[in-house]
């Protein structure tokens, strides 16, 4: 074979499928779909290359999911207890078929691409939703029904307040340090997850793996669950007639809306006295040197009638954005594990206010 025909044939072999794969083997289309996700998240974003392997992995997950079916791997009114570390595994499949449809990308016209990638999107997010109901019916320790409920039926749109963002995220990065940990173990002992079903560390490894696989899906849920409400406005908004603002155009809508207007002026009696003196007309240039009289503050430039409309506006509006967060809310139960974390932040910065106040302190005006 000469040196072209080997160049062409090099370039033919994705990132994914460096060996063949035993389409009859579980374990190894299992092990080529991470292995397709490790190297997409390599590969240039928007890449022809990234495509390719999201499509191949798309595929070969699809596979995985069909034969992990027609095994019976997985039956009602069963418990995590029940089955093997290397069955657990294949609980992930559902959320990395998620993961990969979450990726995906369509080129082209603007109106395809959009619809195509509420399509993709959508897919996506249930089937994060089903990853969550599964480990809820295996009865894993991490999976807690009062808690997964809410993110399997929430609506596209909807948002979690900051003590529960950040509950989250001090979860997730605890729980990713723990898989490192087990993964080097692992490695410091020349163990994998198929040598040793049955080694604690191992199982340990696994279950921390579903743990950090179900944090990551209920931020997928949310953020997917944004961008396709986003979109879907989008695509109304060519339905009618309306062409959608591009990035640019809205960066400068936003500064625009930033840029406070200038106070409207107010004329009084001595002004247009002033005025009918001098015979000069009001203008922004010399309406400071006509209300001069008035001190460092200026002259008033809303009646009080107008301040009261304007705080009662205020007011209504910090009214509704406090109703609109509590309904955003999530009861965490003061038992589960962000739950937990929560009050903690709470404790630690009440202590933390209570060192740097002292008992008594603030107006001790007259009292000796």
């Amino acid at each position: 074979m000469s040196s072209d025909e080997d160049v062409r044939e090099e370039e033919e072999v994705t990132l994914c499928e460096e060996k063949p794969i035993d389409e009859n083997s579980l374990p190894s289309l299992y092990k080529s779909v991470v292995g397709c996700i490790s190297s997409i998240q390599k590969a240039p974003p928007a890449s022809d290359e990234q495509a390719k392997l999201i499509n191949k992995g798309i595929l070969t997950v699809e596979k995985a999911i069909y034969f992990l079916q027609q095994l019976g791997v997985f039956s009602d009114n069963e418990e995590y207890t029940e089955h093997s570390t290397l069955s657990l595994r294949y609980l992930a499949l559902p959320y990395l078929h998620g993961e990969l449809l979450s990726r995906k990308f369509v080129k082209g016209e603007k109106a395809i691409r959009d619809r195509e990638r509420i399509k993709s999107s959508t897919r996506a997010r249930q089937l994060f939703q089903q990853y969550l109901r599964n480990l809820v019916d295996m009865d894993l320790p991490f999976a807690r029904r009062e808690v997964l409920d809410y993110y399997t039926t929430v609506e596209p749109g909807a948002r979690r307040d900051r003590d529960s963002k950040m509950a989250h995220f001090k979860a997730l990065k605890s729980t990713k340090t723990t898989v490192s940990e087990l993964e080097d173990l692992m490695r410091q002992r020349g163990i994998t997850e198929e040598d040793d079903d049955d080694d604690e560390v191992v199982r340990g490894f696994c279950l921390s793996l579903l743990h950090q696989y179900m944090l990551q899906a209920i931020d997928q849920i949310e953020m997917l669950g944004m961008e396709i409400s986003m979109l879907e406005h989008i695509v109304k908004q060519r339905m009618e007639g309306v062409e959608p603002l591009t990035t640019e155009e809205m960066k400068k809508k936003k500064k625009q809306e930033k840029k406070k207007p200038e106070p409207p002026m107010v004329l009084t009696a001595d002004m247009v006295k002033k005025m009918s003196l001098s015979g000069q007309s009001v203008n922004r240039e010399n309406f400071k040197l006509l209300t001069a009289g008035y001190g460092r503050i200026g002259a008033p430039t809303m009646s009080l009638q107008q301040l009261a409309d304007m705080e009662m506006a205020q007011a209504r509006e910090a009214q509704e954005r406090q109703l609109e967060a509590d309904r955003n809310k999530v009861e965490l139960d003061p038992d589960s594990e962000e739950g937990s974390i929560v009050k903690t932040y709470e404790l630690r910065e009440r202590d933390e206010w209570r060192d740097q106040h002292k008992a008594g302190e603030g107006n001790r005006y007259n009292m000796g």
